[in-house]
């Protein structure tokens, strides 16, 4: 007599066209389906064992044993690559103890004799699953199980891979994007999974997605790593960039077949200004000047100086500039933009 011996949900969901890795629970549920109690065996009461590989596996005198092997590496019906499956972590009832063998091998028994009465259940917690296969394969855990003097059962339990719900797990404001003003470059991050392709509005941009980015990117999240939060860019999400002209609602749709997701995020232009704007120099032999300029603007990350150009600064910092050999009446004006025209503070000093 043996239990029934299955896990739930019966499905899998692949990681590998994701941009970061999907983790999962897996429950494998050992059950007493039969009229008669079922007795699993630990006579001794010892919490360790020299467990032997599936291959070479023989029965323990006085121990009840289950064998689940795992199919590891890239081929389409392997469980998971191996350094992946090594961080699952097994959440075991008080009553049962559990044993790695192999690269690839759990073995399952009890703390002590137990007795399971019918439809008594055992429950072990697959935490931090994650499957790299292809989707719509079938992957075969095999499974062994061992009396307390005999191998009364070994066969497959079968467990199915399938892509993502499709969903937008993440679309956020970079944090270096806070502040921003009229003609800035906003930079978002986002996740979008099981997609077949994503739309970011207004422009209607195409976005890598599922089937245009390359699978399993370098910066994948590891699991145990949280979907991108708001406000922050998670490892594994991806980023794009545009430029911002007035208040707008962005927006990703996602798509897969007949389906639709969707995400958006209010922008609201907030109103540049130029906190300080001050100098001071010296004056060179040849009677030119070198000039320091002191530069704090407020809501924007850029400025233009006449005769330099754009500049890039940070809100809300003082941007310090040296300028060499300058002309003695040269003025300085300094020009930030917004929606409804320009503002400027001029620097300059007379000649002496």
């Amino acid at each position: 007599m043996y239990p029934d011996i299955d896990f739930y949900p019966d499905s899998l969901i692949s990681s590998r066209d994701e941009p970061f890795y999907i983790e999962q629970n897996l429950v494998l549920k050992i059950e007493n389906s039969g009229e008669e109690p079922l007795i699993l065996h630990n006579d001794q009461g010892a919490s360790s064992f020299d467990f032997k590989p599936i291959e070479s596996a023989e029965p323990i005198r006085g121990l009840t044993m289950l064998y689940l092997v795992f199919p590891l590496g890239e081929e389409k019906g392997d469980f998971s690559a191996k350094s992946l499956f090594d961080q699952i972590r097994f959440s075991l009832p008080e009553n049962l103890l559990s044993q790695k063998v192999g690269d690839d091998t759990i073995v399952i028994y009890p703390s002590s004799t137990i007795t399971l009465e019918q439809m008594d259940m055992l429950e072990v917690v697959m935490s931090h699953v994650v499957s790299t296969g292809d989707t719509e394969e079938m992957v075969l855990v095999k499974t062994a199980f061992f009396d307390a003097d005999s191998e009364v059962f070994a066969g497959r339990r079968a467990l199915y891979r399938k892509s993502h719900p499709l969903a937008i797990a993440g679309f956020s404001l970079a944090d270096a994007c806070r502040g921003f003003g009229f003609r800035d470059k906003l930079t978002f991050s986002y996740a979008v999974l099981g997609a077949e392709q994503s739309i970011l509005t207004p422009g209607d941009v195409a976005l890598p997605s599922a089937c245009t980015a390359d699978p399993l990117p370098e910066k994948a999240a590891s699991p145990g790593m949280a979907l991108p939060q708001a406000g922050a860019a998670a490892a594994g999400a991806y980023e794009t960039d545009t430029v911002i002209y007035r208040n707008t609602v962005y927006g990703i749709n996602a798509f897969r077949g007949g389906d639709m997701v969707s995400a958006s995020l209010e922008c609201v232009l907030k109103r540049a200004s130029i906190v300080s704007f001050r100098g001071s120099y010296t004056v060179n032999q040849d009677k030119t000047r070198n000039v320091t300029l002191y530069i704090e603007v407020e809501n924007t990350r850029h400025a233009y100086l006449n005769n330099i150009g754009r500049i890039e600064l940070e809100p809300g910092k003082t941007l310090t500039l040296g300028l060499q050999n300058q002309e003695a009446d040269a003025t300085y004006r300094l020009t930030v933009e917004n929606e409804d025209g320009l503002s400027w503070k001029n620097v300059e000093w007379k000649s002496k």
